[in-house]
């Protein structure tokens, strides 16, 4: 979308009459704070992005209306931002990002506006972090989940950018939420729970709040209702398995979309029995997607095992899980699968179990982290080439990190592209202590390890990159030179790489146009492939304008 219109003088003091001065700001160095693109913030793709023109600090609802308001009459782009802002409300947005007009903070949207312990609820504005929401949710014996968000994050914005918490497959972790969008109408939605494309549970949305999980942006959140958890919460895990993928799948919709489960997955025999033989080192054992397509149609398991595996995670107060538990078992013996015991699981799949259990648990033990001053220091890669060399940069980056460091990757994934290629994301995190120095410079050492090898060997296909920028700023306050190729080639790796990775998302975010408004000033490009099932819906219903061709 080109750029309609310009901030200039004239415009800032109209904001300033509308906002107050105070909320407003067209200063250059208040704006540089703000520059960046994608999720990571101003170090992230350092050379990739305009300054944006203009800085508001709402107060409140009105103030955004108004914002809105103002922006469409002079045709600006908006980006809604917390103070921190490695942590962008609107994930991902390269287009608006690379030139932004007017980045709204929501750092004073910061009241917790209700607790309610007995529903197992919070209101929170948009603008509360991590931090002081534990500290008042402690004070009433609960907590949120926290995953490995740091604590000056959005807590309202991260649980909409990442739902699954990063490996805690974590279901409504928000309940509903008050939208303003571009058209300056204020819009409120309830839960709608449903199951995403992926093999297991993903965590439901609420109506409008789907679209923010790629790269779009139909306004802010003002506030939102959350979930919340005793700090005593049972958590009961269900195994079970099944004949067929169908079955599995049904199980677990079923049982989602009736509250019954707060999250689950599937996996395929073989990917289990071959992953109980490697439990050492994982990336032996992992199939892909494009791995399972190999697999015989209805390949039968050896005896002792099923077709497909599933667990799913039941929690809350005793007598409501041991409820949801009697109910569970049910549904799989209805579906036609069999409930597995833990002592039948420990027997035929020792390594899978204690693999599972801790998968399962890591919701708790993410909390007790942030409760011990530990963070989770932690980087990403994506690589985008032929199938062959992304399979073999997956197989070789997991056997690197478990080898040589010790490290199991927490999060990887797979899918494929056009043209032929394949993208692979692969991410890992280390417990760190954040009081002890000497550990800290231990594990940045590791993460500078792991990049130097994944760059040298794979660089032409890396993209987007991780963050050689803000890396070489740790490393100076670490003590530790940079070496000379992390130097030379962190401007190229800033620039080039984004272009490649969104190249087979164009098309798509060409065609659906202006998701909730004709001058959607908040994401001109419209959805990506992610969103596609949603728009689809909400055409369907006519509520919002798109090009109906693409659906057909």
């Amino acid at each position: 979308m080109a750029h309609y219109g310009t901030v200039t003088s004239e415009v800032t003091k109209r904001f300033e009459e509308v906002l107050g001065s105070d909320k407003v700001s067209d200063n250059p160095a208040v704006a540089v704070t703000y520059r960046g693109g994608g999720q990571h913030g101003p170090l992230h793709y350092p050379f990739e992005s305009d300054l944006p023109k203009l800085v508001c600090m709402p107060e409140s609802v009105e103030d955004i209306v108004n914002i809105f308001r103002l922006a469409n009459e002079y045709k600006l782009t908006v980006v809604p931002v917390r103070a921190d802002i490695s942590h962008l409300w609107s994930p991902q947005l390269y287009g608006v990002q690379e030139h932004p007009d007017i980045v709204v903070d929501l750092t004073y949207l910061d009241k917790i506006l209700e607790i309610n312990v007995d529903e197992g609820y919070a209101v929170i504005e948009g603008g509360v972090t991590f931090d002081k929401l534990q500290y008042e949710l402690a004070k009433h014996g609960c907590w949120c989940t926290t995953g490995s968000y740091p604590p000056v994050a959005s807590v309202v914005a991260r649980y909409i950018h990442f739902p699954q918490n990063w490996g805690v497959y974590e279901r409504r972790l928000i309940l509903s939420a008050e939208v303003v969008t571009p058209t300056c109408r204020v819009i409120r939605t309830s839960a709608a729970p449903q199951v995403s494309w992926l093999p297991y549970a993903a965590a439901g949305s609420v109506d409008l709040l789907d679209l923010f999980l790629s790269s779009a942006c139909p306004g802010i959140i003002t506030k939102a209702a959350i979930i919340i958890y005793p700090s005593d919460e049972k958590q009961e895990v269900i195994w079970a398995g099944f004949p067929s993928f169908s079955r599995a799948w049904d199980y677990l919709v079923y049982c989602a979309r009736r509250y019954l489960i707060d999250g689950g997955m599937i996996w395929h025999w073989k990917r289990m029995v071959d992953s109980e033989f490697y439990a050492g080192d994982m990336s032996k054992g992992f199939l892909k997607w494009y791995e399972l397509q190999q697999i015989p149609a209805f390949e039968q398991p050896p005896p002792l095992y099923h077709y497909v595996y599933t667990w799913a995670t039941a929690c809350g107060p005793s007598e409501v899980v041991e409820s949801k538990r009697a109910i569970i078992e049910k549904v799989v013996g209805k579906i036609g699968g069999v409930v597995i015991s833990d002592d039948e699981f420990k027997e035929t799949l020792p390594n899978m179990y204690e693999y599972w259990s801790h998968a399962c648990a890591s919701r708790f033990a993410t909390y007790h982290y942030s409760l011990k001053q530990r963070v989770l220091t932690e980087d990403y890669f994506i690589v985008n080439g032929p199938k062959n060399i992304v399979i073999d940069f997956e197989r070789e980056a997991l056997r690197k990190a478990w080898e040589d460091f010790g490290i199991n990757v927490g999060y990887y994934s797979g899918r494929p592209q056009g043209g032929g290629r394949v993208m692979c994301w692969i991410r890992w995190h280390i417990p760190t202590d954040r009081m002890d120095w000497e550990e800290t410079k231990n594990n940045i050492r590791i993460h500078h390890e792991l990049w130097k090898w994944i760059i040298e060997k794979y660089y032409p296909l890396i993209s987007p990159p991780g963050n050689p920028f803000l890396l070489r700023v740790i490393l100076n306050e670490a003590g530790i030179n940079p070496p000379e190729w992390l130097c030379t080639k962190a401007k190229n790796l800033g620039t080039a790489a984004p272009k490649t990775y969104w190249e087979p998302h164009s098309v798509l975010r060409k065609e659906i146009t202006k998701i909730l408004d004709p001058n959607h000033i908040c994401n001109p490009f419209g959805q990506m492939a992610h969103d596609y099932e949603l728009a689809k819906l909400l055409v369907r219903e006519g509520k919002v304008t798109v090009v109906k061709e693409v659906f057909e």
